[in-house]
């Protein structure tokens, strides 16, 4: 027993070199959980069985007696398949091959037996057909759920080990679905998903023999979800798929909503791979949460990143495209902090003139020292002036054009205001602080098209480069401010920490930052008393100085 590298203990066996011709395999390879106790007592269990195995194979007749009842018992559970169908097919096999419907061309060879007629049940007729003809014949009715198919696993692994991946894939999806009712890994072209054959669910045997079941069907989804990533890399149902073509068009999801899901799914897919939804087990979400909860400090972080995939498969459930929902039920670790204790804190009046002094100092006209341009000293140094003193999110405040600044007669308000447009939430047209004018002038004179922003995410990697650590973040450690929920939005909470020190009440401070932070609606436009009222509190902001 060998540990793995993610955790989980692995049973690794070579098979001796004179018995590999029969079982078609080199090695033992099965993965046994992470559970140290339950991986020995599967290792054991593997472990007996294998020997028993070696021993039956080193002998001349029971080697022969083993080969041959597993193709025995191949063919007659693919013949048990295509019980209970009304549907007339042609059906041929030599004992381990089975060819169905048009694909039968190979039935004229010799060693080949093909039936043809409507497969209803296990007739005297067919059962005695199957008894002449040597094949093993299930006595027990029809429809009992209580087959053994499961255990010719080791066959059907050997007997696709040298086949092309997408003939390997579709034998093996066919065998998932029959010998243990995973019907997940089926397409269209799949031999039984073609005829419309319904799968009973198999009964999982108790004991000893449960474990050996559970780990035989984890070593043919293991294969299965190998065999897909090439077989079928563009499957609907893949996740990065189904995110992309379904999920995100259904949702009306935006081009910053897009970048912030697809950046977490593949966070998910390069810890746990590219599955189909399928594919997904509970066991899969729990080792990326645990994986998240020791990469990430917050809990609202680790929470954060499961939304999407959890997200997808609600959806995917909902729409039945996949039988069981694996989110279901998944604990997520509790936060103790409290809504308070996550927020971005706000700068103090004295950090704030601190910062200023830095910023004009650092983002100077006549520093020649700085490898920025002129025009982007300028572009930051207004930035930070405006959102202390209006409160916008740093890209409501980047996304402005000229048409959004200027004097709004239209509705009232015959002074100089800024309409914000392009927001997630909360659009609407507040007075200008004098404080605010030059960024204002700027965006008015075009000063935002130098910075070349064509979509979301090159708005996002420009506002990275000015908050990041060589300008204002570097300007925050200089000053030793810089902390945990300290950045450059604390500028948006030391604008609202301002009003309320002022006396301004929510509802005032809500209309002017866009916040819905009570259960009515917020106005895209003000009546000229409220902009006055609004303009009065914007300017009541000062830090002094």
């Amino acid at each position: 027993m060998y540990p793995a590298k993610d955790g989980r203990w692995k049973y690794l066996r070579d098979v001796p070199v004179s018995l590999r011709p029969a079982l078609g395999r080199k090695r033992w390879d099965y993965s046994l959980g992470s559970d140290r106790i339950k991986a020995l007592q599967q290792w054991a269990l593997f472990t007996k069985e294998h020997d028993h195995l070696i021993a039956s194979l080193k002998d001349p007749n029971t080697r022969e007696d083993f080969i041959a009842k597993n193709a025995s018992d191949n063919a007659a559970a693919m013949a048990e398949l295509l019980s209970n169908y009304e549907t007339d097919l042609r059906v041929a096999f030599n004992g381990s091959e089975v060819a169905v419907g048009e694909n039968i061309e190979k039935s004229a060879s010799a060693g080949w037996i093909t039936i043809q007629g409507t497969w209803n049940e296990d007739t005297p007729e067919e059962k005695e057909w199957l008894k002449k003809n040597g094949y093993a014949v299930n006595e027990g009715p029809p429809d009992d759920p209580n087959r053994d198919l499961w255990r010719t696993t080791e066959y059907m692994l050997a007997s696709t080990s040298d086949i092309s991946d997408k003939r390997a894939y579709s034998r093996l999806a066919n065998f998932a679905a029959v010998a243990f009712g995973d019907t997940s890994f089926l397409t269209d072209d799949n031999t039984f998903g073609q005829f419309g054959v319904k799968v009973t669910q198999p009964k999982r045997p108790d004991g000893a023999g449960g474990m050996i079941y559970d780990a035989m069907y984890e070593t043919v989804r293991a294969r299965l979800q190998l065999l897909s990533a090439s077989v079928l890399p563009n499957a609907p149902d893949r996740l990065s798929v189904y995110y992309r073509e379904v999920y995100a068009p259904h949702k009306g999801h935006r081009e910053l909503t897009q970048i912030d899901y697809q950046k977490k799914l593949a966070d998910f897919i390069e810890d746990v791979g590219d599955l189909r939804l399928g594919e997904i087990e509970k066991e899969h979400l729990r080792k990326y949460r645990d994986s998240l909860s020791k990469r990430m400090k917050e809990v609202s972080s680790v929470v954060g990143y499961m939304v999407p995939i959890k997200a997808l498969l609600n959806h995917a459930y909902s729409e039945e495209q996949i039988p069981t929902n694996p989110a279901v039920g998944l604990k997520m670790p509790t936060d103790s902090k409290t809504v308070e204790e996550r927020k971005y804190l706000p700068f103090s009046a004295d950090q704030v003139r601190q910062i200023l002094d830095m910023i004009h100092d650092v983002w100077a006209g006549e520093n020649i020292k700085s490898r920025l341009s002129l025009q982007k000293r300028q572009l930051y140094r207004h930035t930070i002036v405006a959102l202390l003193h209006t409160g916008m999110r740093p890209h409501e405040l980047w996304k402005l054009t000229p048409q959004d600044v200027g004097t709004f007669e239209t509705h009232n308000w015959p002074h100089r205001g800024i309409n914000i447009q392009r927001t997630k939430s909360g659009r609407r047209l507040i007075p200008c602080p004098e404080m605010a004018l030059p960024f204002v002038n700027l965006v008015r004179d075009g000063g935002l098209e130098f910075l070349d922003v064509k979509s979301d995410r090159d708005l996002i990697n420009r506002m990275k480069a000015m908050s990041g650590e060589r300008q204002f973040g570097k300007i925050l450690k200089d000053l030793k401010i810089k902390r945990p929920r300290v950045s450059l939005y604390s500028t948006r909470a030391t604008f609202v920490t301002t009003l309320q020190r002022n006396g301004y009440n929510d509802g005032m401070i809500e209309n002017i930052i866009g916040h819905k932070g009570s259960a009515r609606m917020l106005r895209h436009y003000k009546s000229p008393e409220e902009m006055k009222d609004m303009l009065a509190a914007m300017e009541s902001v000062q830090y002094g100085g």
